[in-house]
């Protein structure tokens, strides 16, 4: 599913492990193989099994439609092994207004 430019979207990612294990997060956004946007574990929600973490509008809105968005999960775990999920690409939706909802 595309991410629509200005929207503030919720990322799911499920662990193949309890995430009591996990030390600390990196959610990566890049286009182009450059970094646009990170997200750390104080941005996250963890629960039993999934990292999930919200974007906000002003976020979205540094997503250039022409290139597609490339994601990536890294995980440390307590153990000091880091887990990398393979790199997620989406698409980015136009959005004919480019101002912050208040």
């Amino acid at each position: 599913m595309a991410i629509p430019r200005g929207s503030t979207p919720t990322h799911i990612f499920e662990l193949p492990f309890d995430t009591e294990l996990v030390k600390e997060v990196r959610i990566t956004y890049a286009q182009n193989d450059i970094e646009v946007l990170c997200k750390e574990t104080e941005d996250c929600t963890i629960t039993e099994k999934e990292i999930i973490v919200d974007l906000t509008q002003e976020e979205t809105f540094l997503f250039d439609i022409n290139f597609l968005v490339q994601i990536q999960l890294e995980v440390l775990d307590i153990k000091g092994k880091v887990h990398q999920s393979d790199v997620i690409t989406k698409s980015v939706k136009k959005c004919l207004n480019n101002e912050v909802l208040e």
